[in-house]
């Protein structure tokens, strides 16, 4: 697997509800269309993780951003062959239009993990 984390905040005119309503909705149709109509690959899992800033569980500064963003694809090529799609001048267009209406662009931040699960006793389990 290759997975993405992806950080971003929410444009500062929007609030939380919206912003969240406009990813989950405008953009997730956008994305699930990009895939149907073949432009784009499907990804193994897309997950979004909207941050509840005010929970008093959380400890440390507060993050600079909204959302966490977990994109998974079968390998690299899979991702590689995303990222082709979406600097289509056309689809780039398109996506970054959607992206802006609810998202600080300068926000955005990606980052590829080797994720780990578990802990050894956890896993023993199994």
């Amino acid at each position: 697997m290759f997975k993405v984390l992806i950080f971003a905040r929410r444009r500062p005119d929007l609030d939380r509800q919206t912003f969240i309503s406009l990813y989950e909705t405008q953009h997730m149709t956008l994305s699930d269309r990009l895939v149907a109509d073949g432009t784009l690959p499907p990804m193994v899992d897309y997950r979004r993780n909207y941050l509840i800033k005010t929970h008093d569980a959380n400890i440390g500064s507060p993050p600079d951003f909204d959302v966490v963003t977990e994109a998974w694809f079968e390998n690299e090529a899979a991702f590689s062959a995303n990222r082709e799609g979406v600097s289509r001048p056309d689809i780039a267009r398109l996506v970054m239009d959607d992206l802006g209406s609810f998202l600080d662009l300068t926000s955005l931040t990606y980052v590829v993990v080797d994720e780990r699960c578990g802990t050894p006793a956890m896993n023993a389990k199994k």
